[in-house]
């Protein structure tokens, strides 16, 4: 990583800021007279940071624990179970990427935050009141389906509801530093009910989490992203 960030930085200075028009480049309109201010003010933007952070608050702890719970509870060995977790994931999350493009383009991106949500939920009960080291395959499967959508839906819900500003890197650069937040905060979130309720009851308030970010998403999304786009119009 370290090498292509290098690489990276050596291209970009080998490009002429001549040959760049940066209101093109960075997708503003001509008519547009919008700052950073009023991206922070956007309550669509907003709604969408706070449901990625309630998102990966419920989601970021959960295959730790799930790992841990399985190796303590059943004995599982750690290493398999660890690999099995990741390769059920990374797999379910590559068809449902290619999946969401497809749904994206004909029903919006706002159908693929309800989906990952909904299946963050599912995945957070079916570990928290299924006690078997065979919850792996749904649980992990259905962190596919969250990744996988929410992979495609973020950059492409703010590009849509930011075009023409000339912000959308800095919006999506917003929307992610909260996500980051809220999944730096998960493992001591998940943790703190492992120590002191158990693994079942940390899988639940993992769900809970998400449970709160559909409903959140739910109650405000028709109403913000509609108003987003008359403002834009």
């Amino acid at each position: 990583m370290s090498v292509m960030g290098v690489l990276s930085v050596v291209a970009t200075l080998g490009i002429n800021p001549n040959d760049v028009d940066y209101d093109r480049a960075r997708g503003r309109a001509d008519s547009a007279e919008i700052t950073f201010s009023d991206v922070l003010k956007n309550k669509a933007i907003l709604l969408v940071a706070v449901t990625l952070f309630l998102f990966h608050l419920g989601n970021a702890a959960l295959l730790p624990l799930l790992g841990q719970s399985a190796v303590a509870r059943f004995g599982a060995n750690p290493a398999s179970y660890t690999a099995a977790t990741v390769v059920l994931a990374q797999g379910t999350m590559i068809v449902m990427a290619l999946v969401a493009a497809k749904v994206a383009q004909k029903r919006g991106y706002a159908i693929l935050f309800f989906a990952a949500l909904i299946a963050l939920t599912v995945r957070g009960a079916i570990a928290g009141f299924w006690d078997s080291p065979w919850s792996i395959i749904p649980v992990q499967a259905l962190d596919g389906v969250g990744a996988g959508f929410l992979g495609v839906a973020t950059p492409g819900i703010i590009a849509e509801l930011l075009k023409g500003s000339g912000h959308t890197n800095m919006g999506l650069g917003f929307v992610l530093t909260v996500q980051g937040l809220g999944a730096s905060l998960s493992n001591s979130f998940g943790g703190y009910f492992a120590h002191y309720f158990g693994y079942s009851s940390a899988f639940i308030a993992l769900a809970g989490a998400a449970f709160i970010g559909l409903v959140v998403f739910s109650a405000a999304s028709s109403k913000w992203l509609s108003e987003c786009r008359k403002e834009k119009n």
